[in-house]
């Protein structure tokens, strides 16, 4: 990959970042006016596909998160087929408790266990042959994204605020519901705002840098950037669905995972450029200075 290629990225790639901060906000202004009304238009708790995006909507995430963690582990070995020690283990060590959850009937923790040790075992004929250093770097950004996100972000802004939830306003009334811009104030029982599960849906977008560089004629690329965007998308209007959360709710979590995907990508894909474009001006200053 040439210096001139990065350099065109990373143009591109600010303008996209500018891009998606001006949409968010006007998006939020938008919504901060309307989200009560967009949900008293669009919700209904019984809603099949709703329900579907709240019980599951985060498992492809935490999937791709338990999958980045295993190659970043099994990559500190040089022999190909002991760096995949790590998915063996998970799905030894996901067993006696999923068989036990299964039993007792505790589906929510057993779902949790099959995602991350059922599923990222599938994956490993896909990585079998091939050396798990090459997919470090796409799974620092996974993994990075992951705290940033859904850890730090959402959970932090969750603790700062006090919005309460669509459905629980049915109950309490309508009195009680309060803007996005209006919710400050730390509180431990309400936390609508922003959507964690939207920011868990959209965990799967670093999948997009993976094939940034696949023609768009190749279909792993399409299907792939389709399937982000369907996966992302689904999760955070499942949520609107299901009175869980406002539109704005689900528009902080999705704007800040994009803002922070590009800004990891910059920052792994990128950079060398940046670096490599200030040495040789560096150089050719000093060229000129000695002639």
């Amino acid at each position: 990959m040439s210096n001139n290629w990065r350099l065109k990225s990373t143009s591109i790639t600010t303008i996209m970042l500018f891009v998606i901060v001006a949409v968010w906000g006007i998006f939020a202004a938008v919504f901060g006016m309307f989200d009560l009304e967009i949900s008293q238009l669009i919700v209904n708790q019984n809603s099949i596909w709703g329900n579907i995006g709240a019980e599951y909507g985060e498992l492809p995430g935490f999937c791709l998160i338990i999958i980045s963690i295993s190659i970043l582990f099994g990559s500190l070995f040089d022999n190909k087929h002991k760096q995949k020690i790590p998915f063996y283990l998970l799905f030894v060590l996901s067993l006696g408790p999923l068989i036990y959850f299964l039993i007792i009937q505790n589906y929510d923790i057993a779902k949790y266990l099959i995602a991350m040790g059922i599923g990222p075992i599938f994956f490993v004929p896909i990585f079998y042959q091939k050396d798990l250093k090459k997919f470090r770097k796409i799974s620092w950004v996974i993994l990075l994204l992951a705290i940033f996100n859904p850890l730090f972000f959402v959970q932090i802004i969750k603790l700062l605020t006090q919005r309460i939830r669509y459905r629980n306003l049915l109950d309490i009334g309508f009195d009680n519901y309060s803007r996005w811009y209006a919710s400050l104030g730390p509180s431990t029982d309400y936390n609508s705002f922003p959507s964690g599960h939207t920011a868990m849906g959209w965990m799967l977008l670093p999948l997009i840098i993976a094939v940034k560089q696949l023609k768009w004629k190749n279909p792993l690329k399409i299907l792939v950037i389709i399937g982000v965007l369907f996966v992302g998308i689904f999760v955070g209007v499942s949520r609107i669905k299901v009175g869980a959360h406002f539109a704005s709710d689900v528009l902080f979590s999705t704007c800040a995972a994009f803002v922070y995907t590009i800004i990891l990508h910059k920052w792994f894909y990128l950079s060398e450029a940046t670096d490599s474009l200030k040495a040789n001006n560096e150089e050719i200053s000093e060229e000129v200075t000695v002639e």
